[in-house]
């Protein structure tokens, strides 16, 4: 579990968060009425949402093999949020690409080394002042002519709240490392029970197995030792058998010789 990446194939369980990110996307979108092009939106603002809809699809699907290859599905799912949040204007994201990224990330401590989900939480926080770019063509006509900014990064052209988010991105990252990476010790510490148990149960079938079998032994010899018992009383409560002398039937001079 410590090591960058677990063998094996991802299972079914492993494609619920990431299906429910995507969905929680797109319903999100299709209430606002962005998606189906209400409230006046224009072709060009659904082809941005589209393009939102498919970076968090791509990182939807890293997440997959979240537990297989945790460190390739951190790089996707940080290009994919990175790209969108710089690129797109707010009104075609949702929470659903950060999350993707917490996802990986969590997933990178749990599964991987300390190192590199400390570097990973590093990269997503250099990642932060990228959020909020204004693009041109993108904003409001109202916010163009009163120079204002009602976006996720208002406010990060300044030192302070550029800072701020920073520093606030870096305590969330920090934390995220910090859940994952119990969670890998409470798994490993699990993991080590588990073995500790079945070498016992191994140990005490094996103690079992030897104790039968020199209890059977032991029954072996003793039954042994007394069948051999009473062969030998039962032989000689027995009467003994009294021969005829053959003798004189086979040589008459010999039983001339045994007659007294």
């Amino acid at each position: 579990m410590g090591r960058g990446a677990v063998r094996g194939w991802p299972g079914a369980a492993d494609g619920a968060v990431p299906a429910v990110l995507l969905a929680g996307h797109v319903l999100a979108l299709v209430l606002s009425g962005v998606l189906t092009g209400a409230d006046g939106a224009s072709g060009a603002a659904v082809a941005q949402v589209l393009v939102g809809v498919l970076a968090l699809a791509s990182a939807a699907v890293a997440l997959v093999w979240r537990r297989v290859a945790p460190l390739p599905v951190f790089g996707v799912a940080l290009l994919a949020d990175g790209s969108a949040e710089a690129l797109l204007p707010q009104a075609a994201l949702t929470p659903a690409l950060p999350c993707a990224l917490w996802v990986a990330l969590f997933s990178l401590a749990a599964h991987g080394t300390a190192r590199r989900a400390l570097g990973a939480a590093a990269l997503a926080t250099a990642v932060l002042p990228l959020h909020g770019i204004p693009v041109p063509g993108t904003g409001d006509g109202a916010e163009a002519d009163t120079g204002t900014d009602t976006g996720f990064g208002a406010g990060l052209d300044t030192p302070g709240p550029l800072l701020d988010s920073l520093v606030a991105g870096a305590l969330l990252h920090l934390l995220i490392v910090l859940c994952g990476t119990l969670r890998k010790h409470r798994t490993a510490r699990r993991a080590q029970v588990l073995t500790r148990l079945a070498t016992v149960e191994r140990e005490r079938r094996a103690a079992a197995d030897a104790e039968r079998e020199r209890l059977a032994r032991d029954l072996h010899d003793a039954a042994g030792h007394h069948l051999t018992a009473v062969a030998v009383q039962s032989a000689a409560a027995s009467p003994p058998r009294r021969h005829p002398p053959r003798t004189g039937r086979r040589s008459p001079d010999l039983g001339r010789r045994h007659r007294p």
